[in-house]
């Protein structure tokens, strides 16, 4: 993926703990991220190798993307027809629950998979303090 454009597309003003910020951390060592927010999605790179969008719990419009695009849907538990909605526009999503994997598959969003929730080890770690 060395070389690869990515425009990540989040919001991290309302929420800057947010799901995105982890991925950005994680791609910005694989390849060449710019992170976008909900108000430039109208400035995505046209030399841009992937479009990923990270669920943020927000509901904002989506453009067709002409290129290979990717959602994952972070809550489908908490807003299942926004994720519903939201998935529709990209090429493949990702769930973070199982269930809503099966869930959006079972309405017709067939290029779903499971992608569960990890850890960032920068924050995230056995901390040594006092008792």
């Amino acid at each position: 993926m060395r070389g690869a454009e990515i425009a990540l597309i989040y919001d991290d003003l309302q929420r800057p703990d947010t799901t995105g910020g982890y991925c950005l951390r994680a791609l910005a060592g694989l390849a060449q991220v710019t992170h976008l927010r909900p108000s430039h999605i109208g400035d995505i790179p046209a030399s841009c190798d992937l479009v990923l969008c990270i669920d943020d719990g927000l509901d904002f419009p989506f453009p067709a993307q002409p290129r290979p695009s990717a959602f994952w849907a972070i809550d489908t538990h908490l807003d299942f027809e926004r994720a519903l909605r939201r998935s529709r526009y990209f090429t493949r999503v990702f769930a973070a629950q199982k269930e809503g994997a099966a869930r959006l598959r079972a309405h017709g969003i067939p290029h779903c998979e499971w992608l569960p929730l990890a850890c960032d080890p920068l924050l995230h770690r056995r901390l040594e303090v006092e008792r």
